[in-house]
């Protein structure tokens, strides 16, 4: 999708500011998908790895509930396809997977289709400030990781989640440390 038409689309939702944008741009990732460390050994997640803690969980999906793009438990695939049917490209949800743990994003693609693609948790290290030292990816061949869901979101509002598509949505700042917030600053 041509970045005209993807501004014609963020421009066109409720809510929508050109300083969201900016905040999104800026955006980096927090760290890079490592299958092996240093010494070349799999990373060892300690006890402050939480994502796979029921009450861990259960906090994050309270967090994620304010996103408008998020999905209550129980929303599948055929539901999110049905929700995306006749939206724009890059239209977007998020939904909890049937892995424990695990996330999904339903995106519509050229075609037009809607994939299904897994947000997958990986330990963020021991000295990681990361909510529950856990960080997502989108996909098993994404290497950057997010301190949370709804900065990755962010990133990929403003960046190619896969060639040059883009995902098409707001996110609403987050409270936690690690996560997406922005500034917007008055203008004089």
């Amino acid at each position: 999708m041509a970045d005209a038409q993807h501004m014609e689309l963020l421009q066109g939702l409720e809510g929508f500011n050109e300083a969201f944008l900016d905040s999104y741009l800026e955006l980096a990732p927090d760290g890079e998908y490592l299958e092996m460390d240093e010494a070349g050994q799999e990373p060892v997640a300690d006890d402050s790895y939480l994502a796979v803690q029921p009450d861990w969980l259960d906090e994050q999906y309270t967090m994620l509930t304010t996103q408008p793009w998020f999905r209550k438990k129980g929303f599948g695939r055929t539901q999110a396809e049905a929700e995306l049917a006749d939206k724009p490209i890059g239209s977007f949800l998020v939904r909890v997977s049937s892995q424990e743990g695990n996330y999904a994003i339903s995106v519509v693609r050229p075609g037009p289709n809607v994939e299904h693609m897994l947000v997958l948790p990986s330990y963020a290290g021991p000295n990681s400030t990361a909510p529950g030292k856990t960080q997502y990816r989108i996909g098993t061949y994404s290497t950057d990781l997010f301190n949370t869901i709804p900065k990755l979101i962010a990133y990929y509002i403003a960046h190619p989640y896969y060639q040059q598509e883009k995902l098409v949505g707001l996110v609403v700042p987050e409270e936690q440390d690690g996560g997406f917030y922005f500034d917007v600053k008055p203008l004089l």
